[in-house]
C-alpha cells in the first residue's frame, strides 16, 4: 500500500494550523478524556477494539506537515 500524496487543508484544518503555529505552546486543541469502566474488562479485546478503531478511522492516522510554506494532509 503506497501512501496518499499530500493533500489541500479543508478550511478548518488550516485555520487550526495556522492558530496553533502563531501559539504553539498552547494545545488548545488538543482534546482529552476518561471513560471509568465498572466491573470486569477483558483487556485483550479492549486492546482489539482499540486496534480496530483507529484502523477504520483514517482520521485517527491523519498529519499534517509543512511543504514549502503550505500546511498539507499526510498520510
Amino acid at each position: 500500500m503506497t501512501a496518499a500524496p499530500p493533500a489541500s487543508l479543508t478550511t478548518y484544518q488550516r485555520d487550526i494550523w495556522i492558530a496553533n503555529s502563531r501559539i504553539p505552546d498552547v494545545p488548545g486543541f488538543n482534546i482529552g478524556g476518561a471513560l471509568e469502566i465498572s466491573g470486569g474488562v477483558d483487556f485483550d479485546i479492549l486492546k482489539e477494539c482499540c486496534r480496530r478503531a483507529i484502523e477504520h478511522n483514517d482520521a485517527f492516522k491523519l498529519r499534517f506537515a509543512e511543504r514549502d510554506g503550505t500546511p498539507r494532509a499526510v498520510g
